[in-house]
């Protein structure tokens, strides 16, 4: 069973820093589940290293599957856990919300539809 810890907050965190497609979102959190179902949950513990190292994993163990076995399916893959690991630095990570990266504070972010979890709207607050 996949293992993406924060899963809703981390989908918020995307309606505002990227990707803004739907799709793109949706294939972010693919990626992640299929590391975690294979070879590590997704979680606090995620950095900088550990996304090199599963990488390599990844690359390693492409004959032994069927699926992500092309040199930009790693690649996809290791921008969805950077996003994550960009995710964890964030306040997103601890439930709060902040300014996306071109400074816009007041934008609300929304619950995407597709996944059964209670719409929310956050707006971060200038100075606290």
């Amino acid at each position: 069973m996949s293992n993406i810890s924060k899963e809703p907050e981390f989908w918020r965190f995307m309606e505002v820093n990227g990707p803004k497609e739907e799709n793109s979102k949706n294939n972010y959190i693919s990626w992640l589940r299929f590391v975690s179902d294979n070879f590590h949950s997704i979680d606090e513990s995620l950095n900088k290293e550990m996304v090199e190292e599963l990488c390599f994993k990844i690359r390693s163990s492409k004959n032994g599957r069927d699926i992500y076995i092309q040199d930009k399916d790693v690649s996809n893959i290791k921008s969805a856990l950077n996003k994550y690991c960009k995710f964890i630095e964030s306040t997103f990570s601890r439930g709060k919300c902040e300014e996306d990266s071109r400074g816009d504070s007041q934008k609300p972010i929304r619950q995407h539809k597709k996944h059964n979890h209670e719409k929310l709207k956050i707006y971060h607050l200038p100075g606290r």
